[in-house]
């Protein structure tokens, strides 16, 4: 196993996007599908959407982290199938951390509490399952922050150490409000399909916690550490005041990213969407208690210069610009020689879970906090 080594440095502004630009690419503002969570007569389709992807024949597959399960749906939205269900079997779940396609149109599925990755066939069959890393010498194994790309390239970044993080209170029994906000850093790996450790890209910075009871839930708004893959290059960008992003090649070659983008002074509004947000994520017994205690937290006076990273089919970067509680959701896509290609924008307070060559899905809670998934149809420029 060789190291992810930095063998280059090369700082590449990304020039802002012109008028001409923006027009050539475009999104649809109007859904071309709008699944909702609830069916007529009342029926559940769907709790809370952890993932989704829509495979080559049009299929969508929602991975549900309330019910632990997969729901296949057709084309039109109609429910056909669902695999998996909760236990510690085999395709069995304890919790639904992180769903991709990888690989072409295999589904992987990382449970964080059996450390482990469930594989299934587009049909909903189970293939296989296997440890991440696949040798337990190999490190540590994978927390929250996953990204696979169509050809089976898998990042993630490993648990940071929190227990580094308690010491270095006062007092640890009893941390303030600002010392249970902590960032340290994690290990970011490269993986294949099979969980063998190809490259790593060393100790990196962590996304920000905030820590209650036993653990902890990312701080909104603060520094995060996010990751993409497109094709065989992965990214990396910790969301903090240096706006860039490192793009790693598999020769080892880094080049830095950067994104020009000026700093925006958060509101009280964007606070509170965004503790809504980030509890959103949590199991539905803890949400309640997850929001009151992220809405006290203490969040940064100014906004990330982002709030996520995108991979897509043709080795694009999607750079989300945007935080909940903004007028609307934009997107910036980077080309492979690190020019912007366009920017779309979607409706506010949407989740971008996958950005295909025409569509993005996005997940959304409805005026009655129903949760629903939307396809909105993508037109790339020239």
């Amino acid at each position: 196993m060789r190291v992810y080594a930095a063998l280059c440095v090369i700082a590449a502004a990304i020039p802002t996007v012109d008028a001409s630009a923006q027009s050539d690419w475009r999104i649809d503002t109007k859904p071309a599908l709008d699944i909702s969570s609830s069916a007529a007569g009342g029926k559940v389709l769907f709790s809370r959407i952890s993932g989704a992807t829509r495979l080559s024949d049009g299929t969508i597959v929602i991975a549900d982290a309330d019910d632990k399960v997969l729901h296949f749906l057709d084309a039109t939205g109609k429910p056909v199938r669902s695999a998996g269900r909760e236990g510690s079997g085999p395709g069995e779940f304890r919790n639904v951390t992180w769903f991709g396609r990888c690989s072409g149109d295999s589904l992987h599925v990382w449970d964080m509490l059996q450390r482990r990755m469930a594989v299934f066939a587009p049909n909903g069959a189970f293939a296989r399952q296997y440890l991440v890393p696949s040798d337990s010498a190999s490190g540590a194994t994978p927390f929250m922050t996953l990204a696979c790309s169509s050809r089976g390239v898998i990042a993630f970044q490993s648990q940071p150490n929190m227990q580094k993080a308690r010491i270095a209170a006062k007092n640890p029994a009893m941390p303030t409000r600002e010392e249970r906000a902590i960032r340290t850093t994690a290990v970011v790996s490269v993986t294949n399909t099979s969980g063998k450790v190809t490259n790593r890209l060393g100790e990196l910075p962590s996304s920000t916690m905030y820590l209650m009871g036993g653990g902890g839930f990312p701080l909104p708004l603060a520094a995060t550490t996010y990751l993409a893959v497109a094709g065989d290059r992965v990214f990396v960008g910790s969301a903090d005041s240096t706006s860039s992003v490192s793009a790693y090649s598999p020769d080892g070659t880094m080049t830095v990213l950067k994104l020009n983008l000026a700093a925006r002074q958060s509101t009280p509004a964007q606070r509170l969407r965004a503790a809504a947000a980030m509890a959103s994520l949590a199991p539905k017994q803890m949400r309640a208690m997850a929001e009151d205690s992220l809405k006290v937290s203490p969040m940064p006076a100014t906004l990330p210069p982002y709030s996520g990273l995108f991979g897509d089919t043709d080795g694009v970067l999607w750079v989300q610009l945007t935080v909940p509680g903004d007028p609307n959701t934009r997107l910036r896509a980077i080309g492979v020689d690190g020019r912007t290609l366009g920017e779309i924008l979607l409706p506010p307070n949407v989740i971008v879970l996958e950005i295909g060559r025409d569509y993005v899905l996005a997940a959304y809670d409805d005026a009655d906090d129903l949760p629903h998934l939307a396809m909105y149809r993508l037109h790339r420029g020239r």
